[in-house]
């Protein structure tokens, strides 16, 4: 998309959204069998995954957002409006499944709607004209050098629960569910060690800007011990 812009060929929101459908016609029924998706439930996992899928884009929105505000020293609200996408989820969760009868599709929609509702939120409090078209291409790279390790360490996680599927799965696919269960479960205990990470980046963040290494590293040193 950004060639594509640098020639003055913007891709209209319409066509963006037919390439995301596209793309998920395409690879997600593959990637599903390669992770030995039973067969039973292959067809509502594609369900479910084809429709959140669709509606990627605002998920990304509300991470930015966020990520935005939480940048000049707002985190409560952030916590705000999750609090309130995942009331939403629940509540739509429960109405469409049970009331509507629409089952793992109820749920899906039920998720986007959360994300949708907490996205216009927030978009009302991290809202900021955009900087001048020349300014991008510093900032985007600087993005990214700074992101590159957050990715990298992103997608090991996925290969390394792709490895652990495609293990279990010759066993049975009982064996790949257990896996599904236990990292369901080992997220409760992750949570506060996620609510430190969220605390420690923005506060890095601003005494590494301000080239103060020596509080850098005692953060770093006490969040490490209370971990």
């Amino acid at each position: 998309i950004a060639g594509y812009q640098k020639k003055n060929a913007v891709l209209s929101d319409q066509e963006k959204k037919v390439g995301v459908m596209l793309i998920a016609q395409i690879g997600l029924r593959p990637l599903l069998v390669l992770l030995h998706t039973p067969s039973e439930i292959i067809e509502e996992s594609y369900s479910y995954i084809y429709i959140v899928t669709i509606c990627v884009g605002v998920m990304f929105a509300y991470n930015l957002l966020s990520g935005l505000l939480r940048s000049i020293g707002n985190s409560f609200m952030p916590l705000a409006f999750l609090i309130i996408s995942s009331v939403i989820n629940i509540v739509l969760d429960v109405l469409f499944i049970t009331q509507f009868q629409m089952g793992i599709r109820g749920a899906a929609v039920a998720t986007v709607s959360g994300q949708i509702v907490a996205a216009l939120i927030v978009m009302k409090k991290a809202w900021y004209r955009s900087p001048r078209r020349s300014c991008y291409p510093g900032h985007i790279k600087r993005i990214y050098q700074l992101g590159i390790p957050n990715i990298i360490m992103q997608s090991a996680y996925t290969l390394y629960i792709l490895g652990l599927n495609l293990i279990l799965a010759g066993f049975s696919d009982q064996a790949v569910t257990a896996l599904g269960l236990y990292y369901k479960w080992q997220t409760f205990f992750f949570i506060p060690l996620g609510a430190l990470q969220t605390c420690i980046v923005p506060v890095i963040s601003y005494n590494y800007a301000a080239k103060d290494i020596k509080r850098c590293r005692l953060v770093l040193k006490d969040s490490l011990i209370m971990g």
